[in-house]
């Protein structure tokens, strides 16, 4: 055997076995040709193999079903553990339904085009709850029955039985179909059900039970009964197949109040019994019960309890709780859910099942249900409860397996699968199917019937995005939505043709021939240019057709074909490269004529007419064409910055100039027209700029605003016409005001050149209405909106008017007056201030009201007052009005007159003295006084005795003597009595008796003594205090002589008088005596007084004249006091009998004195001497002069006023003031003195010092010197503005991108002159970047106000990389001193640099901020340098140089996207660096939608590589290309036949032994040898014999050969054909997509998605371990023919940097270089392709396949001879256990040679002939008779 013979039948053997393996994977459901599932469908289980039959040994028979029902029927047997039905059969014909449990290891199948034959996919029984379960339990013989009707979609095998099987967990399963009913007629294998018993259970449930009567038969291997039910408006049944232990069986879910029919039959292993009758019966009404909704879920965070079996337990009562409140919750508590009706617990591996079952209200529609589809379907969590659905019954469940076609512009298909098995808790009605636009929110929808699932939307828009979805029409409302899904309707193409000369390539003869390699190479080669032309906007490219080339260097006409949402910026990248360019990549073109839509007018030209206009004109390029430009847009902005924005005017085709009005004043504009298209705008011309004439401003100054400064003056102040409003130069400003009371009178104005004046003489808090306006060379511009300002408040100028006041009671005065003469408040208001005072007193009193009459209360009675009323604002208190006396009015004297005093002035008479009422308190006019007066121990009423209201005195005479009395004082007035004073006991003087004393008696008692006796005189009559008496006596008959008087005490009553001359005549006489008895009767004698000090006087006198004494003189009394003291006892002194001077101390300063001099005896004071009045010595004063008050009355002047010294206490004659100040701080410092004269009551200081404290004091001074000084009294001069700059104002520079901290201190408390309220810190910019700017101060600044204690600040939101300029300054209430300036910069760059990038290597990889490794890319790497270098350190906090943060984006969101689309749409207006991002090298803004941001191209990408995927099983491929070829072996078969029959008839006649003469054998024998010749094998076991026979083998064979060789060859075609497949074209093919980022890309080439794919060759290069896959094949590397780049894009702050980075990236470009050397590896285009390489490596030992066989074939042989050498053991080992048999050798060997003529044929004739040689022949003929035996 040959080599290639060898190697043919090794590719045979592989092609078998690959063959072989084929079919082992169709027939046993291989995954790769399992059919997709149908939720829905039982035969979704099985897998359909037509036109095949099984061969098996065990397989049963049911009639008459289809092949649905044979399905279901198949599964029910199946779950019910009847049967283990695997597969089966159907015949079409009979709807016989053979079921087997066929496996297809051990089976044969076979062509047979009369039935079909189904394999039962991957099955598992389900250990889960039945979803439709109602309330079922199981008893004996007794079986209940849910209707299932599920549409599970979940992957999961157990799931998607549901929709067919289901299994109780209970003794007894059962399931359930629906299908057609065809009852059964077929022999009878069990006796027929003979009665049916109906009970109705329930509205929904229905109780059946059976009988068979006394004669049931039983047959073999019984399976059980099928019942069959069908409602009467429905054409379709439902069956249920039950074990045959059970009688009885309860049917849930029917429909309330329907009539249902029922049969049944029974089921065995040779079919379905005899149907039974038939009995009907109507379900019961529905009531409220409500709507059950049943559900099982895994609880995989609740591990099993057996306790949860246990209804009773703890633990399935507390699951019970949690699952109840957790249903609960998810309902809310509006909701129709009532209660759980059932929950059952069941053991799960991974947790525990339950099932529940929920009761909603009756009137429940599909929206109640929604919280709890979505709990379980879409959150998978019941609240905080995880669950994982396993089955449910709920209604309306959206259809599956939705799919959408794009049929036209303008129409979509859509198709879907009906879940089937619904449970009918609501009756499905249809479907609706809602669609929109993806970007719109206004949503269509159709209806459609239930039985329908397609529906095809018509009349959409053309090449949109449509989102489609559907749900459920049910009786109670719409079911859950479906997955919403999206596709777009076709779109249309445009063609651009044009003719281009090409310059640069040589024409070729070929050329003109398009079915050329010339032609064909030249037009790949315009195709690639024009793809890379466009790059990434390569997508809106169909085609490029070349159509023709010609002559003329190389003229070609070409056709562009563009996508629908072509727009003119597409046609703008062609013309540019045709027209402005001149170059197709590296080919150099010229445009000869084309119909690319928009090109730009030319020769545009723009002339400014007046202030607001502007002509332009050009000339149009392409107007000529057909369908071409359509009309212009003219686009003009102001300035040239591409920030303004752009007005656009359309303009009719066949003009040529448009007049733009409306435009701004002295503007510059940049103006370009661009043609218009039915595409949209096209390319813009170049840009022309012109400028508007100068005219008056348009707008007026901004924020004009206004503050007073004083009370008549205002400040006012304004920003400048705001840019491009001033329309021309300006020239200055002019403030026009008027009072706000002017009304229609004219503005006054003042003009100015700055944006600030002040207005001077202005009224007091007048409001005055402002206006600024600024003007030109042309005149006067806009007035400003009219400002209000109002000058300051100040005093009222003018007093209230009209005051009046007079009294309403003896303690009240009313005073009224008007108002405030209108234009003197000058101000707001405040109130009126009524000041009174009593008519000398120095002070007002005072209150405040905001009336214009106000009750003064609580005065003094009867007092004049004062009255004064003035009016104030907030600034202070306005003039007062002059001064309005009035009185309260009379009332009776509140006190009594003082110091009442009395004594007697003779023993008949009182002199009674007192005192004023005290002032004040005889409130009215005093009329006079009242004594009252009586005798003390007598009750009796008061005498009463008036006098005048001057008199302060009174003697009462005509008294008793030595009387006591009462006596009280009273002042009145014509109102009435005062009080009474307090009553004074008086007694009259003593006088002597006026009677002697009583019974006077005399008796001798011896010769010389007498002895006397008396009585007291008579009561009444003894005027005084009995002093003692007086006995008188004398000889009676001596009339010469005096009386000798003795005296005795008062007690005494007798007296015994010795040394009397014996028997003498006497006469006596007895008197009482008083202490008025013995006194001087005359005072001392020339009585004189002199003041020898102010507080001492010297009193000098005589003696009283001698007789005059009456008794032993004791002393002298001195009576003294002041003059103009009335009713105050006199002072006292005494003296010695032998003085006659006094000198008297503690006198009252210069005062007069009244003094009297009286001798005394032993018996009292005799007479007084007349009054001599002295006066006292003058001193200082002693007391200060009073109210001493001082106020400031600016910063550098004091005003004081004092009142008088009080009367009495200046101690002589006022010679003046004297006025002391000096600083409160100068403590030790002397008092500045000014004298002033005595009339002076007020002083003001001038030239003190600002805001400072000063002490003040007065005094007074007489002849005598100075008196006392006042108490101290301080008082502050006014504040001012301070007068020097805070000191050490310091602020560091760059500490923080956004902020500066300021420091400083006060200024000298010296130079603050106030309360220091603050200060005011004024900054602005003045460098941002590198760009200079001068603001102006204050407009262009910033103010902040910090308090006064504070001594530092931080500036906040301040711009980066910026220089401030900072003015700080103190501030009083006065206003800011002196301003310090300083200049702070900013740090360049936040702590914090944001990023957003995406995974892209090598540019950026997974970990960028990874600087340990080099695995951090390129640009990260690059971007920490820009990072470092640019920004610079920064001096404050802890990080000193700028971190950038690849974790976060300036949004919070992780920065790492998911592709470059998700990088782009991140980036805004924050401050960040996006990076990943491609661009060119020569571009610096990034166009983004929320406006411009810079781009800096870090480096520039070398190319694209081209990558082809090629993953293809090329095994299988193989195998298909074998079998390809199928139709040659049919024929070859045929032709073998026909050659089969041909040579039988040419040699039966002789050679009937390798052809027998029957025509079925013999043309069999005869096919056999002509296939084995045909194939050139040649066994050799049949031979023609005959001539004819072997003539037409001779021709046989070279057919054959010729037959076979075709055969091979068309093997071998396809096998080349198959590994050798055209390469595949990058021009032309079509553009499926954009890539976000690589993964996707090589995600959709390994899905086959795609085919190829363009991408970055340095980020090829990096991901080797993706692209170096073998099905992967890199064809070429691509040059870009434009500058492409890869760089950052900077947003918000960033964009500072963007200078910075680009000045980096061109000086730093050596470094640049070798970062990305370092980072980037190398790649190489493979020639060879993929198919190639694994055909070369299908028989090496290197081959899966190979190996596989290899295998195969091994474990074959070992199996084969294992089992041959078994075999022969078996065989041995018989054969000597038979011994006997061995030995009976002539018997044995007929048998053995019988048995091997039985078992063995004969093969070649030859072998026949050399074994059985000279042996009759016939033999043969028998063997031949027996071969072909059936």
């Amino acid at each position: 055997m040959s080599s290639e013979e060898a190697m043919i039948k090794v590719v045979c053997v592989v092609v078998f076995l690959s063959v072989l393996g084929q079919l082992n994977a169709r027939f046993c459901d291989d995954p790769q040709f399992t059919p997709p599932h149908q939720n829905e469908d039982p035969l979704a289980h099985f897998t359909s193999y037509p036109n095949h039959t099984m061969q098996t040994s065990k397989k049963f028979s049911f009639q008459r079903l289809s092949v649905r029902e044979c399905a279901q029927f198949c599964l029910q047997v199946t779950k019910e553990r009847m049967f283990n039905c695997s597969s089966f059969e159907h015949m079409k014909a009979t709807g016989v339904c053979l079921i087997s449990s066929l496996s297809c290891q051990n089976s044969l199948l076979l062509n047979d085009n009369s039935r079909n034959f189904y394999h039962l996919r991957d099955f598992m029984y389900s250990n889960t709850t039945n979803p439709c379960e109602n309330v079922s339990s199981v008893l004996p013989a007794t079986t209940n029955v849910s209707i299932i009707s599920h549409s599970g979609s979940g992957k999961r095998i157990d799931k998607r039985l549901i929709s067919s099987v289901s299994v109780l967990p209970t003794a007894s399963l059962f399931t359930h179909s629906k299908i057609r009913a065809i009852p059964s007629k077929e022999t009878l294998t069990e006796n027929p059900v003979l009665v049916i018993n109906i009970t109705l259970m329930a509205p929904t449930t229905v109780r059946l039970s059976w009988s068979f009567g006394n004669a049931r038969k039983y047959v073999t291997d019984p399976w059980g009964f099928r019942i069959v039910y069908k409602a009467s408006n429905d054409n379709d049944t439902n069956s249920v197949l039950i074990k045959n232990n059970h009688t009885a069986v309860n049917i849930s879910w029917l429909r309330s109040n329907t009539y249902y029919s029922f049969w049944m039959m029974t089921v065995s292993a040779n079919g379905f019994g005899v149907t039974s009758k038939v009995v009907n019966a109507t379900t019961l009404s529905q009531g409220p019960l409500g709507v059950n909704i049943n559900f099982t879920v895994l609880l995989s965070t609740i591990t099993w309890n057996t306790q949860f079996e246990n209804i009773s337990s703890e633990a399935f009562l507390n699951l019970t709780t949690v699952i109840k409140n957790s249903i609960e919750g998810v309902q809310g508590e509006n909701s129709t859910y009532k209660n759980i009706t059932k929950l059952k617990f069941s053991y799960h591996s991974n947790g525990t099942v339950v099932f529940v079952s929920a009761l909603f209200d009756a009137i429940s529609g599909m929206d109640d249900l929604d919280s709890l589809y979505g709990a379980l379907y879409y959150r998978g969590k019941l609240q905080d409860l995880p669950v994982e659905l396993l089955q449910e019954n709920f209604p309306g469940k959206p259809p599956t397996n939705i799919t959408l076609q794009a049929e036209s512009l303008s129409s979509v298909t859509v198709k879907w699968d009906s879940p089937l098995n619904q449970c009918d808790v609501f009756q499905s009605i249809g479907f609706r199917v809602f669609y929109k636009l993806s970007n719109a929110t206004k949503i269509h929808s159709l209806d459609v019937t239930v039985s329908t699932n397609h529906l095809v939307l018509q009349n959409l828009k053309d090449f949109k995005m449509y989102v489609v979805w559907l749900r459920r029409i049910t009786s109670g409302g719409l079911g859950p939505k479906s997955a919403a899904m999206k596709i777009r309707t076709l779109e249309k193409v445009v063609q651009v043709n044009m003719t281009v000369r090409f310059l640069t390539i040589t024409w070729n003869t070929n050329f003109a021939n398009p079915n050329s390699e010339s032609f064909q190479n030249l037009g790949q080669i315009i195709q690639q240019k024009i793809y890379l032309l466009y790059g990434q906007e390569s997508n809106f490219i169909r085609d490029v057709q070349c159509h023709r080339f010609r002559n003329g260097s190389v003229i070609a006409d070409m056709t562009i074909v563009y996508a629908q949402n072509v727009g003119p910026q597409q046609f703008t990248v062609v013309y540019k490269a045709l027209y402005i360019d001149g170059m197709l990549g590296n080919l150099s073109v010229k445009p000869v004529a084309d119909n690319v839509p928009g090109k730009p007018p030319v020769n545009v030209s723009a002339e400014s007419l007046t202030a607001t206009s502007i002509q332009v004109k050009w000339f149009c390029v392409d107007c000529h064409q057909q369908n071409s430009t359509t009309g212009f847009v003219v686009s003009y902005k102001l300035g040239s910055s591409s920030k303004n924005y752009t007005v656009h005017v359309a303009v009719n085709r066949a003009k040529r100039f448009l007049l733009i009005t409306a435009l701004k004043k002295f503007a510059k504009y940049t103006i370009h027209v661009s043609s218009v298209t039915t595409r949209g705008v096209g390319l813009k011309s170049e840009d022309v700029s012109v400028r508007t004439l100068e005219d008056v401003p348009s707008l007026p100054p901004r924020d004009v605003r206004a503050h007073n400064t004083s009370s008549t003056s205002l400040m006012v102040r304004w920003n400048p016409v705001p840019q491009g409003f001033t329309h021309g130069i300006v020239l200055g400003y002019r403030v026009l005001y008027k009072r706000g009371k002017d009304g229609n009178r004219t503005f006054s104005n003042v003009t100015t050149q700055v944006t600030f004046t002040e207005l001077y003489n202005l009224d007091k808090f007048t409001l005055y209405f402002l206006k600024v306006l600024a003007f030109t060379i042309k005149g006067n511009g806009a007035l400003s909106n009219q400002a209000f300002a109002r000058t300051d408040e100040d005093v009222p100028s003018l007093p209230p008017a009209k005051v009046v006041a007079y009294n309403t009671s003896s303690s009240t005065l009313l005073v009224t007056w008007l108002r405030v003469p209108v234009g003197h408040v000058h101000g707001i208001l405040r109130g009126y201030r009524i000041l009174f005072k009593r008519i000398g007193e120095i002070f007002y009193h005072n209150v405040t009201t905001l009336n214009q009459s106000f009750v003064l209360s609580g005065l003094e009675k009867f007092t004049s007052y004062s009255v004064e009323v003035l009016a104030f604002t907030r600034i202070g208190e306005g003039n007062s009005t002059e001064p309005v006396y009035v009185s309260t009015d009379q009332d009776v004297p509140s006190l009594p007159p003082q110091n009442v005093s009395s004594h007697n002035t003779s023993s008949t008479s009182l002199y009674i003295s007192w005192q004023e009422v005290p002032h004040g308190f005889v409130h009215g006019i005093l009329l006079g006084y009242r004594i009252l007066f009586k005798i003390a121990n007598k009750a009796e009423d008061f005498s009463i005795v008036s006098t005048s209201a001057t008199t302060r005195y009174k003697d009462l005479h005509g008294l008793g003597k030595f009387t006591v009395y009462k006596i009280s004082v009273l002042a009145f007035t014509a109102i009435g009595d005062g009080p009474n004073s307090t009553i004074v006991f008086i007694s009259t003087d003593e006088d002597i008796p006026s009677k002697p004393p009583m019974n006077l008696a005399a008796r001798n008692t011896s010769s010389t003594s007498i002895r006397v006796t008396w009585r007291e005189v008579p009561f009444g009559f003894l005027h005084g205090i009995l002093r003692g008496y007086r006995v008188f006596y004398k000889k009676t008959d001596d009339n010469n002589t005096t009386y000798i008087d003795a005296s005795i005490g008062s007690t005494e009553r007798e007296l015994d008088i010795t040394g009397l001359e014996k028997f003498t005549r006497y006469s006596v006489k007895v008197l009482a005596f008083t202490r008025k008895g013995n006194v001087p009767s005359q005072p001392p004698q020339t009585v004189q007084a002199f003041n020898t000090s102010s507080t001492s006087v010297k009193v000098l006198w005589h003696s009283v004249p001698r007789g005059l004494v009456h008794g032993i003189l004791r002393g002298y009394r001195i009576f003294y006091t002041k003059t103009k003291e009335f009713g105050v006892p006199m002072r006292q002194a005494v003296v010695p009998a032998h003085m006659r001077h006094v000198h008297l101390v503690g006198l009252e300063k210069f005062t007069n004195y009244s003094i009297q001099v009286a001798a005394f005896t032993r018996i009292g004071v005799g007479a007084k001497s007349p009054e001599l009045v002295v006066s006292t010595d003058e001193d200082i004063p002693s007391l200060p002069p009073q109210n001493l008050w001082a106020n400031n009355i600016s910063s550098t002047a004091l005003r004081v006023t004092w009142s008088p010294v009080p009367t009495g206490y200046v101690h002589g004659i006022l010679r003046g003031y004297k006025l002391l100040y000096r600083k409160s701080s100068e403590v030790s410092a002397p008092y500045r003195e000014i004298a002033l004269s005595p009339e002076h009551r007020f002083k003001e200081i001038d030239d003190l010092q600002k805001f400072t404290f000063y002490e003040i004091r007065i005094l007074a001074f007489t002849i005598k010197g100075e008196g006392a000084q006042s108490p101290q009294v301080n008082v502050t001069t006014d504040e001012d503005i301070p007068s020097e700059q805070p000191q050490n104002v310091y602020a560091k520079d760059r500490t923080s991108a956004t902020q500066i901290k300021l420091s400083w201190k006060p200024p000298p408390a010296n130079a603050v002159h106030g309360i220091l309220r603050g200060f005011l810190i004024w900054y602005s910019i003045i460098q941002l970047e590198n760009q200079e700017k001068s603001p102006v101060f204050p407009r262009d600044y910033q103010e902040k106000q910090v308090p006064a204690g504070a001594n530092d600040d931080k500036l906040t939101d301040l711009e980066s990389y910026a220089s401030y300029k900072i003015k700080v300054a103190a501030f009083t209430s006065k206003g800011y001193g002196p301003i310090k300036e300083i200049i702070a910069r900013t740090c360049r760059c936040q702590a914090r640099i944001p990023t957003s990038w995406w995974y892209n290597p090598p540019y950026v990889t997974p970990q960028p901020h990874d600087n340990r490794t080099n695995r951090n890319g390129i640009i990260p790497v690059i971007l920490e340098n820009m990072v470092a270098h640019c920004c610079q350190e920064c001096h404050g906090g802890g990080n000193a140089v700028t971190i950038v943060d690849y974790t976060t984006d300036a949004s919070g969101f992780n920065a790492k996207k998911d592709g470059v689309i998700q990088v782009k749409d991140s980036i805004g207006t924050k401050n960040m660096i996006s990076f990943g991002i491609a661009g060119v090298m020569s571009q610096e803004t990034y166009h983004s939608p929320y406006g411009e941001a810079e781009y800096i191209p870090i480096m520039q990408t070398p190319g694209v590589a081209f990558i082809v995927a090629e993953k293809r099983n090329i095994h299988n491929e193989v195998l298909m290309a074998v079998y390809s070829c199928w139709p040659a072996v049919p024929i070859a078969c045929i032709m073998a036949y026909i050659a089969g029959i041909i040579v039988w008839a040419l040699d039966m006649k002789w050679n009937h032994v390798d052809f027998p003469k029957s025509f079925f054998w013999g043309s069999l024998e005869g096919m056999w040898w002509s296939f084995v010749t045909m194939t050139t094998v040649g066994y050799g076991d049949r031979i023609p014999k005959s001539i004819p026979a072997r003539l037409f083998a001779f021709i046989w064979t070279w057919v054959g050969i010729a037959t076979t060789a075709v055969i091979m060859s068309n093997i071998t075609a396809s096998l080349m054909n198959m590994v050798f497949q055209p390469a595949m074209m990058l021009y032309g093919t079509r553009v499926s997509r954009s890539y976000g980022n690589i993964y996707d890309v090589y995600e959709d080439l390994q899905k086959n998605r795609v085919h190829a794919a363009l991408v970055d060759s340095y980020s090829t290069a990096s991901e080797s371990r993706l692209f170096s896959k073998d099905w992967l094949r890199l064809i070429e590397i691509i040059p870009v023919r434009y500058e492409s780049a890869n760089g950052l894009v900077l947003t918000g702050d960033a964009m500072k940097l963007a200078s910075c980075f680009r000045d980096y990236v061109q000086a730093e470009t050596n470094d640049i270089h070798r970062i990305i050397q370092r980072s980037v590896g190398s790649i190489e285009a493979d020639d060879v392709p993929f198919a190639v390489k694994t055909s070369s490596e299908l028989l090496t030992g290197e081959s899966y396949l190979f190996n596989k066989v290899v295998v195969i074939l091994c474990a074959a042989l070992s199996i084969s001879v294992l089992l041959g050498l078994f075999s022969h053991y078996c065989f041995y080992k018989r054969r000597l256990t038979d011994s006997t048999t061995r030995l009976s050798a002539v018997p044995w060997l007929p048998r053995v040679f019988t048995n091997r003529r039985k078992k063995y044929a004969v093969t070649k004739d030859e072998d026949v002939n050399s074994i059985f040689e000279g042996m009759d022949m016939t033999i043969f003929d028998k063997r031949r008779s027996q071969r072909w035996e059936p």
